[in-house]
């Protein structure tokens, strides 16, 4: 239990790598380092990653607004339009403020989980092109090769005996 609440505090409020503790997990506030800068470990494996912290700040947010809303309305007798304009804009803000922790605190989980751990190669990043992410093969890989056109269908035959249609496909005359 103690291992797992390090883990949320350095990795989910100190914003430091879980494996090293020591590399930031942000460049700036709203970029995230795809590897640690100080043990080269990867933070998000898979593709969409990212919405598991997205959906940790959804949820603080609505608990905070849904509490903080009705305490509010307990407590103050404020009116109703003011009330709303205060926790609307706590609604709009208060995601933006928390990014980076719910971001570093989805990193906390995964490493928890197994998924933020040294690999055996080192890691280079590949990056498809718009091309290769439409044909669904690998920028690593060459591209398969195009088949060979169709063999085009043989001509007509001449009709044969009791054929009536003539060496164009018309009926003939008789």
């Amino acid at each position: 239990m103690l291992r797992i609440l390090h883990t949320f505090w350095d990795t989910g409020i100190r914003l430091r790598c879980p494996v090293c503790e020591q590399g930031a997990l942000f460049k700036d506030w709203f970029t995230m380092h795809r590897t640690c800068p100080h043990c080269n470990v990867r933070f998000e494996r898979h593709d969409g990653e990212e919405t598991g912290g997205m959906s940790i700040s959804i949820v603080v947010t609505a608990v905070i607004f849904l509490v903080g809303y009705y305490v509010s309305e307990l407590t103050w007798d404020l009116p109703l339009w003011l009330d709303l304009s205060i926790w609307m804009t706590f609604a709009v803000v208060f995601p933006i403020l928390f990014y980076r922790y719910s971001r570093a605190l989805w990193v906390a989980f995964l490493h928890l989980t197994g998924d933020v751990h040294w690999d055996r190669e080192p890691y280079n990043e590949t990056r498809p092109t718009i091309i290769d992410a439409f044909l669904n093969h690998p920028p690593d890989q060459p591209a398969p090769p195009k088949r060979a056109e169709p063999p085009t269908p043989p001509a007509p035959s001449a009709s044969s005996e009791g054929d009536d249609l003539s060496a164009h496909g018309q009926p003939t005359p008789q």
